[in-house]
């Protein structure tokens, strides 16, 4: 609802929350809502410990950026996220496995995730490769294993760093890439 059916804001504080560039209508904090937040940027900072998992109501930001600083444990499901243009969580302590789901609503808009230097693990989302707008994607220097997926409908990669894991088998998609500018591969099994 828009924070003044009248139009007269003075009249009729806004509730707690922030204000929706799109419709005017009030954007609860979470985690009783999205909370409006359209870019997070807190990179190369002291931000330390656990992300809570109520950063997947953010689902209309287009930029989280929390490279360079002392965050751990697993990220946060960011299959809520619809918007994400750029996701940065380099150079932290994150670590486990990436939910299935990864990024998957954001699959017409995502085009760079950088998930380097951290401790992620297991295999790379199969979801991945349904991301047709990706041009960046930088998982280098984690725990990754087994067979990265094909990447059929992502062709606008320009960037692909899997160097420093443990990932397996051929590579053999990577024909189908006439974008790819700059890849790096080395020290996986």
């Amino acid at each position: 609802d828009p924070c003044a059916w009248d139009g007269n804001e003075g009249l009729h504080q806004a509730p707690w929350g922030c204000r929706c560039v799109v419709n005017g209508a009030w954007h609860k904090a979470p985690p009783h809502g999205d909370g409006g937040m359209m870019f997070i940027d807190v990179a190369h900072g002291y931000a330390e410990g656990q992300v809570p998992e109520e950063f997947k109501a953010f689902q209309i930001a287009d930029f989280i950026g929390l490279g360079g600083n002392k965050l751990h444990g697993p990220l946060w499901n960011t299959s809520f996220h619809c918007f994400l243009h750029r996701l940065d969580v380099s150079k932290n302590r994150f670590s486990g496995t990436l939910h299935p789901d990864f990024m998957q609503r954001s699959t017409l808009h995502a085009e760079i995730i950088n998930l380097g230097y951290n401790q992620f693990e297991g295999p790379l989302p199969i979801v991945i490769n349904t991301l047709q707008a990706l041009s960046a994607l930088l998982v280098n220097n984690n725990k990754f294993s087994g067979e990265v997926p094909d990447y059929p409908q992502a062709t606008n990669i320009r960037q692909l760093d899997l160097s420093n894991n443990q990932f397996t088998g051929n590579f053999k998609w990577l024909r189908v890439m006439p974008n790819l500018a700059w890849i790096v591969l080395d020290n996986n099994k």
